[in-house]
């Protein structure tokens, strides 16, 4: 990463810290914008996955809807 990545990447960590700090769920928060970025990248493209790829591992996160998602298969 760069020095910028470095420094944006330290703006969010003390960003998630004071959210918490105030009993804002920041997992909660940044989970909802992750959701609404991959589906605007998904749109038109319903059933396939998002994937990043980090230098020493790969991030695929594929939408459900709740009555397909494993808890919903159990109960």
């Amino acid at each position: 990463m760069s020095s910028l990545d470095d420094d944006y990447a330290d703006r969010l960590a003390d960003l998630l810290e004071d959210m918490e700090g105030d009993g804002v769920d920041a997992v909660q928060m940044m989970m909802s914008w992750m959701y609404g970025f991959v589906q605007g990248r998904l749109e038109g493209h319903e059933g396939q996955a998002y994937k990043y790829q980090f230098e020493d591992a790969d991030m695929i996160i594929q939408l459900q809807e709740p009555e397909e998602t494993t808890a919903a298969r159990l109960h």
